[in-house]
């Protein structure tokens, strides 16, 4: 009877130390990524802990010929994130003050990148240096990896596609507005057009005629106007001339 009882407490000890194992145990997740060449796409960095995480060192190595770096970010409410990209290496640092529950698998950081050649190839993700809500640091999961692959012209399928319809939709924005701008810019044009035609429609209409139906410039209607200017001159001269020899000749008259 005795050695049952001892047998049984054994087998209870034994199940209540491998389910406390079991609840402290940490994961780390990812997703793969099939994505066409030339575009966008998103590796979600995702963690399970029975730990409210607080803090952690999140490193991604990647194959810089097939990929190349853009950005991180995350959704978890009150957190920042610092980032440094170094010899084809992401080292993010993840930081909550609050802490953020992960007793289910969760994301914690996001990070961008851009396919830049066709074939496969794997971003190697770890994480170190995890610190609770009361910062005492906790056993850090085993590292996994987001396999990605890359295809020439068709569709892309997982969070590669998801970044596909957002550069897509961000070109449409950016097309939808240079129409905009170009409607505005052909407006003021016409605008400035209209103006400059009030303003020189009279020289407009004497180049026109002088010339034919061809317009002879400005340059050549300042000298037609200088012309007539001088010819006006040396009329009057002539004309004052004239009549001075006229007087002279009343008063010779007069004299006689």
């Amino acid at each position: 009877m005795k050695s049952s009882v001892c047998a049984l407490a054994v087998v209870i000890i034994v199940v209540f130390s491998m389910t406390t194992v079991f609840c402290a145990s940490s994961s780390l997740s990812t997703n793969n990524i099939s994505v066409s060449n030339n575009r966008l796409f998103d590796v979600s960095v995702e963690m399970q802990s029975q730990k409210v995480l607080s803090c952690a060192t999140f490193t991604l190595k990647y194959d810089k010929s097939a990929v190349s770096f853009r950005n991180v970010s995350s959704s978890v409410s009150n957190s920042q994130v610092k980032y440094n990209d170094k010899n084809s290496k992401v080292k993010v640092i993840f930081l909550c003050a609050g802490g953020v529950t992960i007793n289910k698998m969760s994301q914690i950081v996001t990070v961008s990148f851009k396919s830049i050649k066709e074939g496969n190839s794997n971003i190697n993700i770890s994480v170190s240096d995890c610190v609770d809500n009361n910062a005492k640091n906790f056993k850090a999961p085993k590292g996994t990896v987001c396999k990605v692959s890359v295809s020439g012209a068709g569709k892309s399928s997982g969070l590669g596609d998801y970044s596909r319809e957002r550069r897509n939709s961000a070109d449409k924005d950016f097309k939808e507005n240079s129409e905009k701008s170009d409607s505005n810019d052909e407006n003021k044009d016409i605008n400035e057009g209209s103006a400059d035609n009030d303003d020189n429609g009279l020289i407009s209409a004497f180049d026109s005629t002088l010339g034919g139906g061809k317009s002879l410039g400005a340059t050549a209607i300042f000298i037609i106007l200088a012309i007539i200017a001088s010819v006006a001159a040396v009329a009057v001269i002539v004309k004052t001339d004239k009549n001075k020899a006229k007087k002279i000749k009343n008063d010779d008259n007069d004299d006689d």
